[in-house]
């Protein structure tokens, strides 16, 4: 299971703070099990891929798609697709990768999140082997697959057991893990505050409610 690109938890909520502006009403549905977050900011060039990758799944989920106040045509091209079920969130003000990704996160209701850059793209069955690989551990706090950069950099991040200081050699964590809402929201969301390894600050926080799952 390869993103090309790069439950029952026991849980205090915590109280946190964001100054992302209100998502808006839009109709909201329960009936989702995962929901796949798309945030980008002047991607026109590459959003309908990562839009389409989403939204045809093969299991439906619940796709949004938060723009960062582009000066392209993303927020045109996104609204293409609103007749599929996308919802979108544009953004009057550059608020950061972090913020879009939160603002996209609260305008869903799906129990799991899945995040994604608007030059990624998921294979046809990434949601459902996501929804195996929970299968195996309900209550961990999110699940990171293995990994594939393309384009101008190739590799493979082959991802490992959450193990101790293994932890502290490298990242095994993407940002299209699939998160546990619980857990992702106790954890304090995205934090933009650090210069970067914002999918690593993440992964260390939400481990605190629980043993994260190797993908396979």
């Amino acid at each position: 299971m390869l993103p090309v690109t790069k439950n029952i938890l026991q849980l205090t909520p915590v109280t946190y703070k964001t100054n992302v502006s209100s998502p808006g009403i839009y109709p909201l549905s329960n009936s989702y099990k995962v929901a796949i977050v798309v945030a980008g900011r002047n991607s026109e060039e590459y959003l309908s891929e990562a839009i389409s990758s989403a939204l045809n799944q093969s299991i439906p989920c619940e796709v949004v798609y938060a723009d960062d106040c582009s000066t392209d045509m993303s927020v045109y091209v996104a609204t293409k697709f609103l007749s599929m079920g996308l919802r979108v969130l544009p953004s009057s003000a550059h608020l950061g990768v972090c913020a879009t990704r939160n603002r996209g996160a609260i305008a869903t209701r799906a129990p799991f999140i899945i995040f994604m850059d608007s030059d990624d793209r998921m294979p046809i069955d990434y949601v459902v082997n996501m929804l195996s690989d929970l299968a195996t551990d309900p209550s961990t706090p999110f699940i990171y697959p293995n990994t594939h950069a393309f384009g101008g950099f190739e590799t493979l991040w082959k991802n490992k057991p959450w193990l101790g200081y293994d932890l502290w050699a490298h990242n095994q964590v993407s940002t299209t893990s699939m998160w546990s809402r619980e857990a992702f929201m106790a954890a304090g969301m995205w934090h933009g505050s650090v210069p970067t390894m914002w999918d690593y600050d993440l992964a260390i926080r939400c481990s605190r409610f629980g043993t994260p799952t190797a993908g396979h």
